[in-house]
Formats: C-alpha cells, sequence, structure tokens
C-alpha cells in the first residue's frame, strides 16, 4: 500500500518510442488477490520458415484440458490438399508445455513430397484442434 507515481511511453513493430505521458499519481489503500492462476493456453504456432523447402519448424503448446494437468495424447499431422494424412510428427503423451515439431517435406514412407500446400493439424486429448496451412515450394 502507499502513493505511487507513474508515466507510460509506447513503442511501435519498429522499435520507434512515443514521448513520455504526463505523471500520474495513484494510492493503494489495499491489496486484493488476483484470483486461480491462469490456464496454459493450447495453440498450434505459424510453420517457419514458411515457404519452405526443405524443412519447416512448427512451434505448439500443449495447455490443460478441461482444468486437468495432463499428460494428454497429442497428435501432430501433416495432410495434403485432398484431407490424406501423409506424415504423423507426432502421436504420444505430452505434458502442458511448449514444444516444436520438425518437417522434411517428406511423407510417412520418407519419399519427398511435391511442391503444394499441407496442412498441420494438431489434436489435443481428442477435444482440441487446430490447423495452419504450409506451403512447401521446391
Amino acid at each position: 500500500t502507499g502513493d505511487f507515481t507513474y508515466r507510460v511511453r509506447a513503442r511501435d513493430a519498429e522499435n520507434q518510442a512515443s514521448l513520455w505521458s504526463w505523471s500520474e499519481s495513484i494510492t493503494i489503500a489495499d491489496i486484493t488477490g488476483v484470483g486461480d492462476t491462469p490456464q496454459l493456453a493450447s495453440r498450434l504456432g505459424a510453420n517457419y520458415p514458411n515457404p519452405f523447402n526443405p524443412v519447416t519448424k512448427i512451434p505448439y503448446t500443449v495447455g490443460e484440458v478441461m482444468g486437468a494437468a495432463g499428460p494428454f495424447q497429442v497428435d501432430l499431422r501433416i495432410y495434403d490438399v485432398a484431407g490424406q494424412a501423409v506424415a504423423t510428427l507426432v502421436d504420444r503423451q505430452l505434458a502442458p508445455g511448449a514444444y516444436e515439431a520438425t518437417w522434411n517435406g517428406k511423407n510417412a514412407s520418407g519419399a519427398p513430397l511435391p511442391s503444394g500446400v499441407y496442412f498441420a493439424r494438431l489434436v489435443i486429448a481428442g477435444e482440441q484442434n487446430f490447423t495452419r496451412k504450409l506451403v512447401l515450394l521446391k
């Protein structure tokens, strides 16, 4: 508790800074609880590079599912535009956390795939589904 003074300043995507704001003063008389710890959210990040040749990395996060802490069954597969699974990158139990898979542009048999659009599909615990478009360009 006490008296606090603050100023703010913004930065844009090119790291250009604005001028400082005027000073503001506030008095905090009581501190209350901040509630429950936030849950880790599942997500499928954008692959990089994209387009790629011959390798791309696919970041993903396994979060909590319905409040459970895991581990959870995680499935990350690559599909062609016809909807056929061409490669399995992850098929195992994982604890919540951040991960990264690598795809080499080959099918499950190890044969190189042609240039084109592919889709990465992440399924967590059979309940959370995420999809991203990948472009293989040779």
